[in-house]
């Protein structure tokens, strides 16, 4: 009867909530920033996870209330970089792979490295980038650090 059929649709949403509650503290625990993207009329965000402000300051609502926040937020001299790493990736059909400067909303630059792929819709077009994102600003600091001694050395020994 149509009792069974609610009670079995009462379990599989309880099962979903739970599945989703799993997946929700996976994703918001890692120590990365994942993101979705649409790729209507542009590339625009439709997710991204609460570790957006520990990354480059902004809340979770604010990052995506604005559709563009994050270019406006990519440095300046990597937005070159990265628009041949998107088509690249949207002619290759991914991953996408890049190291960029961001800037937090106090005006600091991190360096983060993101990777994503393209998911498609049922007829095979790609609609939305699905990646993550990892803050790597102390790796490119130590870096940096290396290669200047390096410097120092070569002109003492010259």
């Amino acid at each position: 009867g149509s009792n069974g059929g609610s009670a079995r649709d009462a379990n599989l949403a309880r099962t979903a909530a739970i599945v989703e509650a799993r997946y929700r503290a996976l994703v918001e625990q890692i120590p990365a920033v994942t993101f979705m993207a649409s790729l209507e009329g542009g590339l625009s965000n439709v997710y991204v996870s609460p570790q957006i402000e520990a990354l480059l300051g902004f809340s979770q609502e604010e990052w995506m209330s604005d559709p563009v926040l994050w270019f406006r937020q990519l440095h300046p001299d990597d937005r070159a970089l990265w628009n041949e790493e998107f088509a690249r990736g949207c002619a290759t059909g991914g991953p996408f792979r890049a190291e960029c400067r961001f800037l937090t909303k106090t005006g600091e630059v991190v360096w983060v490295h993101g990777e994503a792929r393209l998911i498609p819709d049922e007829s095979g077009q790609p609609v939305l980038l699905q990646g993550v994102a990892f803050d790597i600003t102390e790796t490119k600091k130590a870096a940096e650090i290396v290669k200047r001694s390096l410097r120092e050395k070569e002109l003492l020994l010259k």
